[in-house]
């Protein structure tokens, strides 16, 4: 149960890391660096649940788990970024 409600967060979080381009609140770019980002986040927990009790040293879920502080870590770099070039005037 709790491997299916990983991957159901998962599905779920990937398009609202893109939201903010989406409503216009951030460029394309960043929109497509975060769907990037959500597809290897969602992959990683396919992967947790793909693997049941047959990983018992649970190596996919300490990979989900170290990919998900770089994913968060990473979406708010690019929205800091993409923020600040914006006021500098670097993107259009």
């Amino acid at each position: 149960e709790t491997r299916r409600q990983i991957l159901l967060y998962a599905a779920v979080l990937a398009p609202l890391g893109v939201s903010p381009a989406l409503f216009g609140f951030a460029s394309p770019l960043y929109g497509t660096i975060a769907a990037a980002l959500g597809g290897i986040f969602v992959f990683h927990a396919f992967r947790v649940w793909r693997a049941g009790d047959a990983d018992p040293r649970l190596v996919a879920a300490k990979r989900l788990f170290a990919f998900s502080i770089v994913y968060l870590f990473l979406i708010f770099a690019l929205l800091l970024a993409d923020g600040v070039a914006e006021r500098l005037g670097w993107m259009a």
